[in-house]
């Protein structure tokens, strides 16, 4: 197999984002066109590899592979709480989410031994999701035709191919970070450009302090300062056009992240230690209530506006621990990674961000691509 193909072809399809996506039972199974070729990537390797990659990288990082017995644990304690259909539904997101995790230790094996990085892989997934999400700003700046699918209107804000502002924004800031690091700084500028125009308030926050610490731990100042003028030049430049989702003294979106906290909370009381399962909050909001089974389909049912508040649910506290102690493990990994780590680790707290699907993709690919050390072909 061709590796350097095999990723062109696999990031030309992630890059159709939600123009991507298959789904089934009312949207309660959903899976993307770039997936199986994830699938199909890590069978490849494992065939090629068997349990080598494995073996090596699990005294290193056995934490995260504790975090992911913790969440099967928790399926399993909670299993005769649910109907079939539910735990099969529930199972199915917890493979996916482990599919993620060993194609990308395989991929980092893989590339390793063909001494291979995918910078301009990279790039050409960023520049097409940039050019995607800037013809989506200006030809079709709302959603209100597609809420009857569960999407918000997000009007006169740029959210791409992703129908979400808080996943571009967190796109949008990897896209910059991404470009800072390799030192293509038009496109750093294009894509700080279009995380402003998400108007995504967590975005903007999470993404100065993190490239304040890149720029301070690089002792790089000037830069610094420059970029955070530019930043401040485009908040203020940008146009504040009609719709109350752009205003960024806005209160209405505090008060319904402070509710759904709330229930995320109310949620996690019912399992505090163990949790209740990866991928049953939708379950347990009809079975308290908080929705009701034939209500139309909405996005956030299945999810909480926090990572944290999420693994908190699924794997109680024994599971946020692990999950806490995982991210402090990738951090120490590579110190040029941290940043990106930081950026999305600190944005997760806003919202569902690290456990997205497409933030996963994205952020295991930066982190593959970044720690393949030695005199690798870029």
């Amino acid at each position: 197999m061709n590796s350097s193909m095999f990723l062109l072809l696999l990031f030309g399809v992630f890059s159709l984002g939600q123009l991507g996506r298959v789904s089934f039972l009312n949207q309660e199974i959903n899976f993307y066109l770039y997936e199986p070729l994830l699938v199909i990537g890590f069978f490849y390797f494992f065939i090629k590899y068997r349990f080598k990659p494995l073996k090596l990288y699990y005294p290193s990082y056995k934490v995260i592979f504790f975090f992911m017995a913790s969440l099967l644990f928790s399926f399993f304690v909670n299993f005769f709480s649910f109907t079939v259909i539910q735990n099969l539904i529930s199972s199915l997101y917890f493979i996916r989410l482990a599919i993620y995790l060993l194609f990308f230790c395989y991929l980092f094996f893989h590339l390793k031994q063909i001494k291979l990085r995918f910078n301009n892989e990279l790039l050409f997934l960023f520049i097409a999701v940039l050019i995607t999400s800037f013809i989506q700003y200006f030809f079709y700046p709302d959603l209100q035709n597609l809420i009857y699918l569960g999407w918000d209107p997000h009007y006169n804000r740029m959210f791409g191919v992703f129908f979400d502002t808080s996943t571009a924004a967190a796109v949008f800031g990897l896209s910059f970070l991404f470009m800072i690091t390799e030192g293509r700084f038009l496109l750093a500028i294009l894509s700080l450009t279009a995380l402003v125009l998400t108007f995504a308030r967590s975005g903007y926050i999470t993404l100065l302090v993190s490239f304040f610490y890149y720029y301070v731990s690089k002792k790089m100042f000037k830069l610094g300062i420059l970029f955070a003028a530019i930043f401040i030049f485009l908040l203020v430049l940008v146009p504040k056009q009609f719709g109350q989702g752009v205003g960024l003294t806005r209160s209405f979106s505090i008060s319904s992240r402070i509710a759904n906290y709330q229930q995320g909370i109310k949620i996690w009381l019912r399992s505090p230690i163990f949790g209740v399962g990866y991928n049953r909050i939708r379950y347990i909001k009809e079975q308290i209530g908080l929705i009701d089974k034939g209500d139309k389909p909405y996005h956030s049912a299945a999810s909480i506006s926090s990572s944290y508040l999420m693994v908190l649910i699924n794997g109680g506290a024994v599971g946020l621990i692990l999950f806490i102690s995982s991210i402090f493990r990738i951090i120490r990994i590579n110190r040029k990674s941290s940043v990106i780590v930081l950026f999305v680790s600190l944005l997760s707290f806003f919202d569902n961000i690290i456990l997205h699907p497409f933030i996963m993709f994205l952020f295991g690919s930066l982190l593959v691509n970044i720690n393949l050390s030695g005199k690798l072909r870029k």
